[in-house]
């Protein structure tokens, strides 16, 4: 008796239509592909994003504008793996395939010679595909809200955007599709595979699928297969704003890969504990057109008497159940919900981003360019006069302990950067790197910090000082807080004889506002009015209360520090308030010092860059949201590099129009009393005043103070939208950075073999210049 002919191997193409379940397919398909092939059934890829590229090839289509040569001969590889696996089934599935024209499609048929070619499309209500298919038109740059789109694919008059329009239908009528597909098949060789309607169990569309290809479901690794999941209105609404401002500020690549991916992905859609929210509904003026436009396509398809699996009827939305859909609001707090975890979900993608790019780039260059990256500038050896000797006793140290937030950094700056004029003039910087006296009074206190490299000391500072002849300057902030022990310690070693102390200070009213900011820039997320209760209500006792009163203290700190020094070379330098001559603090300490003010051009100096109110409370959420789930928080390094520098200090400090804050005026009376006792204190001491006190005492504000808390939801969506632009434009800068230095290491590679002498050198050096791009 003769056995019956072996069935021919299939292959089976699954090619959309998207927005209908294919990425939680092609995920199953993806992770169960060892054990697929062992039962003889051939998922061809190699990258879990290779049916793109395929897609692309078949169909000689450009994305964004360009086609990327890496794309040819993907679909003929891909086939060619199939043809050569001995599988009885493959498999190829892009949603992107619905799209291709007949001459595309013949293409694809005719690559699977030896096999009986099966193709399947799987299809959604179009209520839910227009509302989907918005979705993923925002993800790609489209600023159209959805009502506006959903007149668009209808076709309403006025509506404009017709190519848009035409690529919806392009991919989304059933009826075309199938006609394309199926023009050279038997109509048994396409199958539909029907979505389930809502609330179905999810494993139910691969199991349909399953069916179709003849594979056994069981071998569908789901557990931990990812759907391509869908924004929220609030999220979706946000990303719309975006576009809409900002599209077009990078490339398609960039765009695609950091909007797209890190942003509206993996940041939004796919973040960990996302609030709950309302999903975009079709709007209910559109029920009757949507559901005559299903029941038309329906009849198409049941005409061509293609097997289905699931059942046809799920593709006619319930009229009455659009129509009784409330309709889709956002509230604009929601929206900047949604905006800070778009910022703060990028910046918990950065630090890894970068450090993977660093891996695969020798020197890359750095694209997060940030106040700090001059803080390895070098002076080569301490400045020497002329006839330099050991210096007089009675040479002058200025040390400038602080305090915080009173112009330390301006001043400090504008130092470094006319170290050497100063040098010729007499007086010592004593830096050789930016950072020194940041690291120094770190070395003091005993409070080096992590990830700060020991190479400054306060030894290597003094040993300086002890090596110049003439008046010396050292000058940090962070000096402020030393207790007794550090303070002994730094007298000893400079000598006491010599020391001058000086501590800039200014009126406890600003201050306050100044400090919560700093301390938001550092990562807290305390309200202002929190802040305000714990430094006032809770003094040296409280979380931060502690840190501002052991530096703001202007009493206490000057006991400290000027325990063992007479009065007159205790220096208080009071902060001009505003309205007076630009450069009056310069002009006050480079008099005390003995500079000469007007030789110095103070101009570039950089200060410490200041935020407004709704910059602020938006720096605060962000932290609030880093400091939440563990998938978002950032290493302290990352904190301060990327929150800090470039968020706070390079991004939203260049907003424009900036709403300048202060404490609530109920707590005038009580903030202003605390500032007199300060003064008076001084004044009692008899210290050296440089300035005036009665700077120190605020004077009371004409009407209310802007409060950072009370910012409303569309100013936090405003500040969201620049921030959000801002990282997204320095992420492509570095992905752009990285490529052209990648790029740029062949021909250096190429270069060194060459020059290595040998006959392999040569020939290596061949080859790396045929592989350049």
């Amino acid at each position: 008796m003769t056995a019956p002919p072996a069935a021919p191997a299939r292959v089976y193409l699954h090619v959309g239509v998207p927005k209908t379940g294919t990425t939680f397919v092609q995920d199953v398909l993806w992770r169960s592909r060892s054990q697929l092939a062992e039962h003889g059934v051939c998922y061809p890829l190699e990258k879990r994003t290779e049916h793109f590229a395929a897609t692309m090839d078949v169909r000689r289509a450009a994305w964004g504008g360009r086609r990327n040569p890496a794309w040819s001969g993907t679909w003929d590889r891909l086939a060619e793996t199939i043809s050569r696996s001995g599988a009885h089934t493959g498999v190829l599935s892009s949603e992107l395939l619905a799209a291709a024209d007949r001459e595309a499609v013949a293409r694809a048929l005719a690559s699977f010679p030896e096999h009986e070619v099966h193709v399947v499309v799987t299809a959604r209500d179009l209520g839910r595909q227009l509302t989907s298919g918005w979705q993923e038109q925002v993800k790609h740059r489209v600023s159209l809200t959805l009502e506006e789109f959903v007149a668009v694919c209808l076709g309403e008059p006025d509506a404009g955007h017709l190519r848009m329009a035409n690529r919806f239908w392009k991919l989304h009528d059933l009826g075309d599709v199938v006609s394309r597909w199926g023009s050279g098949l038997p109509a048994d060789r396409l199958h539909l595979v029907t979505v389930p309607p809502p609330g179905a169990p999810r494993e139910l569309l691969w199991q349909r699928f399953a069916e179709v290809t003849g594979v056994d479901a069981a071998l569908g690794r789901m557990q931990q297969a990812h759907p391509n999941l869908s924004l929220t209105s609030a999220e979706a609404e946000f990303l719309r704003r975006y576009n809409r401002q900002h599209s077009q500020d990078v490339d398609q690549p960039d765009y695609d890969q950091v909007v797209r991916v890190l942003v509206a992905e993996r940041s939004l859609a796919a973040g960990q504990h996302r609030p709950p929210g309302q999903q975009p509904t079709l709007p209910p003026r559109f029920a009757d057109a949507v559901t005559a436009r299903a029941q038309g396509m329906v009849e198409a398809l049941t005409a061509r008497g293609h097997p289905v699996v699931g059942d046809l009827a799920d593709l006619v939305p319930d009229p009455e159940t659009l129509r009784a859909a409330e309709p889709t609001t956002v509230d604009d707090r929601e929206v900047a919900t949604a905006g800070v975890r778009a910022v703060a979900g990028l910046i918990s993608e950065l630090g890894p981003l970068q450090r993977r790019l660093g891996a695969r780039v020798q020197t890359p260059q750095a694209a997060f360019r940030a106040p700090t990256a001059g803080w390895d500038r070098r002076l080569d050896a301490v400045p020497r006069r002329a006839g330099s000797s050991q210096p007089p006793p009675d040479a002058p140290v200025y040390l400038h302990v602080g305090a915080p937030k009173t112009g330390t950094t301006f001043l400090q700056d504008t130092m470094w950067q006319h170290r050497s004029r100063l040098a010729d003039a007499g007086v010592l910087f004593a830096r050789r790197r930016y950072a020194d006296h940041f690291e120094a009074s770190l070395d003091l206190r005993g409070a080096r910090k992590q990830g700060v490299a020991s190479r400054a000391t306060w030894d290597g500072v003094v040993a300086d000082v002890a090596a110049w002849p003439g008046t010396s300057v050292v000058s940090h902030e962070l000096f402020a807080p030393a207790r007794q022990r550090h303070i002994a310690r730094a007298m000893t070693s400079l000598g006491p004889e010599r020391v001058h102390l000086v501590y800039s200070v200014r009126d406890l009213w600003g201050l306050l506002g100044a400090e919560w900011q700093e301390s938001t820039k550092h990562g807290r997320g305390m309200t202002f009015a929190d802040f305000l209760t714990d430094v006032l209500d809770e003094g040296p006792g409280g979380v931060v209360g502690g840190w501002f009163w052991s530096v703001h203290d202007a009493v206490d700190v000057l006991r400290r520090w000027g325990h063992d020094l007479p009065p007159e070379r205790v220096h208080v330098l009071t902060v001009p308030t505003g309205g007076g001559r630009p450069n009056l603090l310069w002009e006050r300490f480079a008099g005390l010092v003995g500079i000469q003010p007007d030789s110095i051009d103070t101009t570039s100096a950089r200060s410490n860059t200041s935020l407004g109110a709704q910059e602020v409370a938006f720096l605060r959420e962000v932290n609030s949201a880093l400091a939440g789930p563990e998938s978002l928080r950032v290493p302290r390094g990352d904190q301060r590099r990327l929150v800090k520098d470039v968020l706070a200090q390079d991004i939203l400090a260049g907003r424009p129009g900036k709403t300048r804050y202060a404490p609530p005026l109920e707590l005038f009376e009580r903030v202003s009393a605390r500032a007199e006792e300060l003064v008076d204190g001084l004044r009692v001491a008899g210290y050296d005043v440089v300035g005036d006190l009665a700077e120190l005492v605020p004077q009371r504000p004409r009407s209310a103070p802007v409060q950072p808390d009370e910012t409303s939801g569309a100013e936090l969506v405003d500040v969201a939208l620049d921030a959000l632009a801002g990282l997204v434009a320095r992420t492509a800068e570095l992905r752009g950075s990285h490529q052209g230095s990648a790029k740029d290491a062949l021909p250096r590679l190429a270069g060194r073999l060459r020059e290595s002498g040998t006959a392999l050198g040569r020939r290596l050096a061949r080859t790396v210049r045929e592989r350049r791009p």
